[in-house]
């Protein structure tokens, strides 16, 4: 993102950066959805980095009037792929 597509998003009706506690999700435009890859954890419970799995994602998403919708990631598909 350069700086006049994130300055444009700063004017218009967008969500402003957010941290859920372990990602950090720059400015969205509203209407507009965005995925990363999950984190992966150590047994502590501390981010160590990106899941390696292709598949797994953590998803937010910005509601048509500029705020997170429910103001939560979504973090299902993290979960998909993990034996129970």
């Amino acid at each position: 993102m350069n700086f006049i597509s994130f300055f444009s998003i700063l004017l218009d009706s967008s969500c402003s950066a957010a941290w859920d506690s372990f990602i950090c999700w720059p400015p969205l435009p509203a209407g507009e959805t965005m995925s990363k890859p999950c984190p992966q954890m150590n047994t502590r419970g501390v981010v160590i980095g990106d899941a390696a799995h292709p598949g797994m994602f953590a998803v937010r998403t910005c509601a048509e009037n500029g705020s997170w919708v429910e103001n939560r990631t979504n973090f299902s598909l993290c979960m998909t792929n993990i034996a129970v």
